[in-house]
């Protein structure tokens, strides 16, 4: 059906030749096609059953929730936070959701947190779980400053200064984070050699089960192959939640060649099992299911 739509969508847009016309059904077109990708997950996803996953309270059950307008955590509570950050007000509030659903079976972990903004929404809503009592999240990230694209998002900040390019910006996630500080175990960790972070240490882990895993550190097939490969062996199937905060990338228009996030899971065949897509922002999480194919 994706193949024939998208055949469908090619053909039209090679009607007319006026650019101006060509780029408005263009737009309307990908809209479209989105939405009849959402549903046609919709579709497929539910067919097959879902694990049993409650939240720690027992009060809701952890649902299949594609690009909907009132998705179960639309109504979770915001804290107000001074974090400069490059996620959406619906993704702060789908960590807070998500947090309820934590049983303690695993560790939590955030690879690419940046400044802490979607660590600080994630821990607000662990701290209010029972089964995170003794527990820290764990962050990875090789904390190389990007002055390209990072500048920009510390405009206006006063209280902070920038790193230079390539930089050390630990100390700033340190000074946004340090109201959470006592629930995180912290690392310097590269997941693959990128932009200035060669004597950064490549990412390792415990071998401790892993329940929740947290995504935000690149989007080509190479980078999420990297920490796959490595966290992997840790994941609890039927259990583990990948929660893939760039998946929703590869409907940027004009298409990039680097948003190869969906590419990565549709590799993966059955063994990941999408749960969630917010509208909102690129996140999209999945079940893990196994080695199943």
């Amino acid at each position: 059906m994706r193949g024939l739509l998208r055949g469908w969508v090619e053909a039209t847009l090679l009607r007319g030749s006026d650019p101006a016309r060509l780029a408005r059904r263009r737009d309307r077109l990908v809209r479209l096609a989105v939405k009849l990708d959402d549903r046609l997950r919709q579709l497929t996803t539910a067919r097959d059953g879902l694990p049993e996953i409650q939240s720690f309270d027992g009060r809701a059950r952890l649902a299949i929730s594609i690009g909907e307008t009132e998705p179960p955590w639309a109504h979770t509570p915001l804290d107000d936070l001074h974090v400069p950050g490059m996620i959406t007000r619906e993704e702060r509030r789908y960590y807070r959701y998500l947090a309820s659903f934590y049983s303690g079976q695993g560790e939590v972990v955030e690879l690419g947190p940046w400044l802490g903004l979607s660590t600080v929404a994630l821990v607000g809503g662990l701290l209010s779980n029972p089964s995170f009592a003794g527990k820290r999240l764990h962050v990875f990230d090789d904390f190389v400053w990007r002055s390209a694209w990072m500048d920009k998002w510390l405009e206006g900040e006063t209280e902070v200064r920038k790193p230079g390019n390539h930089g050390d910006f630990l100390p700033l996630f340190e000074h946004y984070t340090r109201g959470v500080a006592p629930h995180l175990l912290v690392e310097k960790r590269r997941i693959v050699l990128y932009d200035g972070n060669d004597a950064v240490p490549p990412l390792s882990w415990t071998g401790a089960p892993i329940e929740i895993l947290v995504v935000d550190c690149g989007r080509t097939f190479e980078v999420n192959e990297a920490w796959y490969r490595t966290l992997s062996p840790s994941f609890i199937p039927g259990r583990t939640l990948l929660v893939l905060e760039d998946w929703k990338t590869h409907r940027e228009v004009p298409v990039q060649w680097y948003n190869q996030t969906k590419q990565f899971t549709e590799s993966k065949g059955r063994a990941l099992r999408p749960l969630h897509e917010l509208r909102d922002g690129g996140v999209a999480t999945f079940l893990y299911l196994g080695n199943a194919r």
